[in-house]
């Protein structure tokens, strides 16, 4: 099952509004997120912008490093969702549904297994614990991925579920922990959901890693500074993927290479679609005006 029709698709990262409390509450948002009227009037001018310029789906983070949207013990075990995430989820869709997009949600990011931080009352990161070990995996799956992956199951706005973020840069799990993980996580969507499963890879290099996991298709990120990797005008179809492969993220400021350009080698390269970071992040490697006009001008 893969999400990607006949012809090329590109899309955008959002990735978030703010990162890390668009979706469900905490102490700094004690309101929730994208719900909340202003934070509303953003999403939908961000969104307007994005559809103006062809773009049909977007990828936007979810629980990111697990700093708000769910309730946890003192213990680090995680309890359940709170009580704004489906307001907030339900928010994000009817504006997307309002400017024709689609989103690609991503569960978590490799941040939640980053050393914890408390910043004004609020854990950031830290929650390797709730991965490495078996019992607190279930829970987190049973309790809180769960809910959200069958409640959304059969939305149509909703195009995909990509698991987590780079896990790649995640180095507090072993291998077989992470791969447990994604197993599991996998299943889950497959027994709950309708729309596809993958899983957002740093980069080609660490393909096999991926095998055997049943997603339905492949997702990998491509930028300068990564070494080790295929060059992006690599044939897909000599790398050895057996579903279609998307380029999930691709810098727009910072690269030898023009955001035209990538498009254009990713496409002749057979990826089924491209992604480009980002719409709204504001780190080093976003432009999200030369993005969005170069998207413009490539789809026109």
């Amino acid at each position: 099952m893969s999400p990607f029709g006949p012809t090329f698709l590109v899309g955008a990262n959002l990735p978030w509004l703010h990162y890390g409390i668009d979706f469900g509450a905490n102490a700094w948002r004690p309101e929730g997120g994208v719900s909340q009227p202003e934070e509303l009037r953003d999403l939908d001018a961000a969104f307007q912008r994005l559809s103006s310029s062809g773009v049909k789906a977007v990828r936007w983070f979810l629980f990111c490093d697990g700093r708000a949207g769910i309730d946890f013990a003192t213990t680090g075990r995680p309890h359940r969702l709170d009580g704004y995430v489906f307001r907030d989820i339900d928010a994000a869709l009817a504006s997307a549904q309002r400017h024709g997009l689609r989103i690609m949600f991503v569960l978590l990011d490799f941040v939640w297994c980053d050393p914890a931080r408390v910043v004004k009352g609020v854990q950031l990161g830290g929650r390797s614990g709730v991965l490495q070990d078996a019992v607190l995996r279930r829970i987190l799956l049973d309790e809180v991925l769960r809910p959200v992956v069958k409640h959304y199951g059969s939305e149509p706005t909703i195009m995909a579920w990509d698991v987590i973020n780079e896990p790649e840069w995640i180095r507090t799990l072993t291998s077989e922990q992470l791969y447990e993980f994604l197993g599991e996580a996998v299943a889950l969507i497959h027994a709950n959901a309708t729309q596809p499963v993958t899983i957002g890879s740093a980069g080609v290099r660490w393909r096999t890693f991926y095998e055997g996991l049943g997603l339905d298709f492949y997702q990998v990120h491509w930028y300068d500074a990564l070494t080790g990797q295929p060059p992006l005008e690599t044939p897909v179809r000599t790398l050895g993927f057996d579903r279609p492969v998307m380029l999930g993220e691709f810098p727009t400021l910072g690269s030898q290479r023009s955001i035209p350009n990538i498009l254009d080698v990713a496409h002749a390269a057979g990826y089924a679609s491209a992604f480009y970071w980002s719409a709204h992040a504001g780190d080093r490697a976003t432009d999200a005006e030369a993005a969005i006009e170069s998207a413009r001008r490539w789809l026109a």
